[in-house]
């Protein structure tokens, strides 16, 4: 009867020493599993409308959305977004070949062919690279930047924005062209 009840103990014990064993042989490591860090929803052709009293405010498009467990987004394939004024009118349009948001810090970053055009001032941006955050209502780079305004083609590198566009800088200008009326 003691040699059955030692057996089975030994029997209980047996599983917990093997687990033991393989956690003490991870290397340093706190756990045995790895916190999943990749992405917990992909979603394909995406539109979001937001609107307010029946009227459109934002849109945005994108052929691929990825979030991850940081309640981050990226936008591998490329991005639209539409922003509408108090008066009803498409004011701006962004569009970029890939954009990433930081839920952190509020921020977005857009990559590959960044275009900003401002229907209201008739106003195009072009850069490489663009940053904006929502919350201190600005725009900025360190890339280098074309705005078209009418008939002229300005050229620098950085720029300081709101967002909106109603006020912004280039704040390395190199250089002025004039475009004709054709």
């Amino acid at each position: 009867m003691l040699k059955n009840s030692m057996k089975n103990k030994i029997r209980n014990l047996l599983p917990l020493l093997v687990a033991g064993f393989l956690y003490s042989c991870g290397e340093g490591k706190t756990s045995l599993f790895e916190p999943y860090e990749g992405p917990v929803l992909v979603s394909h052709n995406i539109e979001s409308v937001l609107t307010d009293s029946a009227h459109v405010e934002f849109i945005m498009r994108a052929p691929k959305q990825i979030r991850y467990q940081s309640n981050d987004e990226e936008f591998p394939e490329g991005l639209y977004m539409e922003f509408h004024n108090d008066e009803h009118q498409k004011e701006t349009v962004l569009v970029a070949k890939y954009a990433y948001f930081t839920k952190k810090h509020n921020q977005w970053t857009f990559k590959d062919s960044v275009r900003v055009k401002d229907y209201i001032q008739n106003r195009l941006l072009a850069t490489d690279e663009l940053n904006w955050e929502p919350d201190d209502e600005r725009i900025y780079t360190d890339k280098k930047v074309e705005i078209t305004t009418g008939n002229q083609l300005l050229k620098g590198t950085g720029l300081e924005a709101k967002s909106d566009f109603s006020d912004w800088e280039i704040l390395n200008p190199t250089g002025v062209e004039f475009l004709g009326d054709d």
